[in-house]
């Protein structure tokens, strides 16, 4: 009661990172912990991010109730001071509103810079690669692929596009600061195209790893790789757009 009582704010603090001061069944459209795990269930909505959150919020509404039996004056006998008293509460909420702040006006912190530069070397260290296995795959008969060197090289493209996927995650859908200096007024986003689709349509691909995957449904395209390259599709329009918005692409 000392701690979470009506002398404290805490709990609203705690849920404002968490839920933007939302109830906890209800989805909000503002910037916090929630609708970050929300938006991308891949890496923060995965489950020890998820289960560490529940523990947070069976711990809010426990002390949520004891805080209710403990109305009035503190008791003479706890020398508990509270977050009024200590003077820590001059700042309330800055974690929720540095990820809104670094959200809306898409200013990297060091932390946040961190993932950008790894990101973009993920990118930059596996899309040459995955280009060149998928150039080899496509001189090769359909039964020389099914031999061990076009077995391995369809292996090691997967990984490669694996790794490709981990990377444009956080690019186009972590955080928004990422987007233009990461494809606007770069080829980046048409270099992906050109790999997935030899730069022609989804639906028709005149080559590259759909065409590849559609000629091998057993082995290539298998669900699990269907998966890998749905999300870098869905990746790659989000920078595609960003793109399209841009006045000038260069190299």
């Amino acid at each position: 009661a000392a701690a979470f009582g009506p002398y404290s704010d805490r709990l609203p603090r705690l849920q404002k990172v968490l839920t933007a001061g939302e109830p906890f069944d209800k989805e909000t459209p503002k910037w916090c912990v929630m609708t970050y795990m929300r938006e991308d269930p891949e890496h923060a909505g995965e489950a020890m991010h998820v289960k560490s959150v529940q523990h947070l919020v069976k711990s809010i509404q426990a002390a949520s109730g004891v805080a209710k039996d403990h109305h009035g004056p503190r008791h003479e006998e706890f020398d508990i001071r509270t977050v009024e008293e200590s003077g820590i509460n001059e700042k309330p909420s800055v974690a929720a509103a540095a990820l809104e702040s670094n959200r809306k006006t898409g200013t990297l912190t060091k932390q946040s810079q961190k993932i950008f530069d790894d990101s973009i070397k993920l990118f930059e260290d596996n899309l040459p690669r995955a280009q060149e296995l998928c150039s080899e795959l496509e001189a090769l008969s359909a039964e020389e692929r099914h031999v061990t060197h076009g077995r391995r090289a369809a292996v090691e493209l997967m990984q490669k596009l694996t790794r490709l996927r981990e990377g444009m995650t956080h690019l186009a859908h972590g955080d928004h600061a990422f987007l233009e200096p990461a494809f606007g007024n770069t080829k980046r986003a048409a270099r992906l195209l050109a790999l997935l689709t030899a730069g022609s349509s989804f639906e028709e691909p005149r080559g590259g790893v759909l065409k590849l995957m559609a000629e091998d449904e057993e082995h290539l395209g298998q669900s699990a790789n269907q998966a890998v390259v749905s999300n870098l599709i869905a990746s790659y329009k989000v920078a595609a757009a960003v793109v399209s918005s841009s006045t000038a692409v260069s190299l």
